[in-house]
């Protein structure tokens, strides 16, 4: 599979669809139209970052907080290969929340795939609010190490992240697609 990234634009559109959605003038379904593809990809991205994150689960997964190895053979998942690429997010969840090493999986990668699960709901349900609470919960997500969307991006994640939080609206809207900056033009009113 070729590897997905987020692109700059992809990003700060999301925040730009969200300041959009706060004019009640602006036709919900239009702005659907543009975040349900950034949905789409974010969703199939970490996806793929947890099925990846998987791959550790016989080696790091159900160890004992002491240090020593506890899992039990009972516990290791024959044919994790084929397991990882074929289980569902509710099953990886499963997986997460068990204990494992500091290094991998565990909470942090728990709270990623609840997240990619309430994002799949939003998006089945087509509530446009609730896709940019869960598209913004995910992009603050981190792994064991880092921001886990940041190899998915083409850009500085967390650069980003901080300037979102700190910047205008006008400045968001610069930063989003020529087709977001013409709804903002045509539709937004201060």
């Amino acid at each position: 599979m070729k590897k997905l990234k987020l692109y700059k634009d992809e990003f700060w559109n999301v925040y730009g669809i969200s300041i959009l959605s706060m004019n009640s003038a602006i036709d919900r379904s239009e702005l659907l139209v543009y975040l349900l593809e950034i949905a789409e990809k974010y969703l199939k991205i970490t996806d793929h970052a947890i099925r990846e994150e998987l791959r550790h689960y016989n080696k790091y997964g159900e160890s004992c907080e002491d240090g020593f190895d506890c899992r039990r053979k009972v516990n290791r998942i024959k044919n994790l290969h084929k397991y990882r690429k074929s289980c569902t997010l509710k099953e990886a969840l499963v997986l997460f929340n068990r204990p494992w090493s500091e290094a991998y999986g565990g909470q942090a990668w728990a709270d990623i795939c609840r997240e990619a699960i309430n994002l799949k709901e939003a998006i089945k349900k087509n509530d446009l609010e609730k896709i940019l609470m869960y598209l913004d919960r995910l992009n603050d997500l981190e792994h064991n190490t880092s921001l886990y969307l940041q190899e998915y991006c083409n850009f500085y994640l967390r650069d980003d992240l901080y300037l979102k939080s700190q910047e205008t609206v006008e400045f968001i809207i610069s930063k989003c697609s020529s087709e977001i900056k013409k709804l903002f033009r045509q539709n937004w009113r201060s």
